[in-house]
């Protein structure tokens, strides 16, 4: 879900870091859907087993903290404890991000607000919680992931293309040197499907 950091659990040691595994692609603050929602393509299409875990909602700045909330509401989050946030410590180095830093910085106790980088950030007692999702329930939240599963496109360019034309978000452009998307791409709203038109 794109709001926080979410680790996608695979029957591999390492796991993959996806920031914003449950964006709908229409979100104001959203930066870059794309590479998340190629992952959670690629894991469904190979038959990975996988679990997605997001963790901190709304640490990344992309997606608040209650719309994630509301997207969430069938998940029973985990809430780690100091030993738990030491045991992924080797996970959030392999990807250090705000996010994990925040996520890390909650779970030891740290509550308030927080200067980062693009946006003002509040830590409160959600930002600790871990919310398990299974692939396909991830997958149900990210319309570009759906697409990608549903068109497979060939290459990448054409993989980010896709998302291009679903979110208005150029999916292979540096994040650090894009801002956030602040107007919907030419033609309105998302649609019933929640894709751009």
């Amino acid at each position: 879900m794109a709001a926080s950091t979410a680790i996608i659990q695979r029957s591999e040691p390492l796991p993959n870091t996806v920031r914003a595994p449950a964006a709908h692609g229409n979100e104001p603050d959203l930066c870059s859907p794309f590479g998340d929602a190629l992952t959670l393509a690629a894991c469904h299409l190979t038959g990975i087993r996988t679990t997605v875990h997001i963790a901190g909602p709304g640490l990344d700045g992309e997606i608040g903290e209650q719309p994630l909330l509301e997207r969430l509401a069938g998940s029973h989050p985990l809430v780690p404890d100091r030993d738990a946030a030491a045991a992924a410590a080797r996970a959030l180095a392999w990807h250090p991000s705000e996010a994990s830093a925040l996520w890390a910085a909650a779970i030891h106790g740290a509550r308030g607000t927080v200067r980062a980088v693009n946006n003002v950030i509040r830590l409160t007692d959600v930002s600790p919680r871990l919310y398990p999702l299974p692939l396909q329930e991830a997958i149900g939240h990210n319309p570009v992931a759906r697409a990608l599963v549903d068109e497979q496109p060939a290459t990448l360019a054409a993989a980010a293309d896709l998302s291009h034309r679903l979110t208005g978000i150029p999916g292979l452009a540096s994040e650090p040197t894009r801002t956030p998307r602040q107007e919907p791409p030419a033609g309105g709203s998302p649609s019933s499907t929640g894709r751009w038109p």
